[in-house]
């Protein structure tokens, strides 16, 4: 599958896609909007789906009475599945959210060991908040999916299948150009998307399923255990 395309290659290739020049020249005035077509075609498809390739996992170094850290810089904050204590040779799952009272344990300056609770903080900046707050140092594993690379510069690539991402995108382009092509592509890039996942599905180690709301070491909507 192509990813890590330039955005300079998907611009042009959107350009064939859609009929249009591929004479640098002729497309100057239109650069910018294809540019946002694709950067907006790849956040929504990567919004749809569960992608296994871009799932990772990171470190977030705990320090004696800290509260608040920030998100890995390589995870998507809003698709973090779990967190996990790293306790030696066995990682311990964190539960999912903090109690009023454990947040106000926490207010007091209490401190303790080892860190049980996580929660996401919207009210801070790309932030999580942790309980109790730890008394030592240590590590957490943070696992989620890759946020998407920047798509802006010429040089920057693509983090999902570049295909797809420029097939939806001229499938918009063309459907406000009141073009009979417009479905044609969207079909395309329909079953592109279709054929991926299931490529990617079959590749998991082990089937994956949804955690009922009654598990606690779920953050609602997102978890899934591998």
């Amino acid at each position: 599958m192509p990813t890590g395309v330039q955005l300079s290659d998907m611009v042009r290739d959107l350009r064939a896609e859609c009929g249009h020049s591929l004479q640098v020249a002729h497309g100057v005035n239109s650069q910018e909007t294809l540019e946002y077509y694709l950067r907006r075609s790849q956040e929504m498809i990567y919004a749809e789906a569960d992608w296994p390739n871009l799932r990772l996992r990171d470190y977030v170094t705990l320090n004696p009475g800290q509260r608040f850290y920030s998100y890995p810089v390589k995870l998507s904050h809003d698709n973090i599945n779990k967190m996990y204590l790293s306790n030696g040779s066995c990682p311990q799952a964190l539960l999912y959210g903090i109690s009023p009272q454990e947040a106000w344990d926490s207010d007091q300056g209490v401190q303790s060991w080892p860190v049980q609770k996580w929660q996401d903080r919207p009210d801070l900046v790309a932030q999580f908040e942790v309980w109790p707050m730890p008394a030592s140092g240590g590590d957490l594993i943070a696992d989620g999916t890759m946020r998407l690379k920047p798509l802006v510069a010429p040089s920057d690539v693509c983090t999902l299948d570049s295909t797809v991402v420029i097939l939806r995108a001229a499938a918009e382009i063309l459907a406000h150009q009141r073009s009979p092509d417009a479905e044609i592509k969207m079909q395309m890039a329909n079953n592109l998307m279709r054929s991926l996942r299931s490529q990617q599905s079959s590749q998991r180690q082990g089937p994956w399923s949804m955690i009922g709301s009654g598990d606690s070491t779920a953050r609602p909507g997102i978890d899934y255990i591998p």
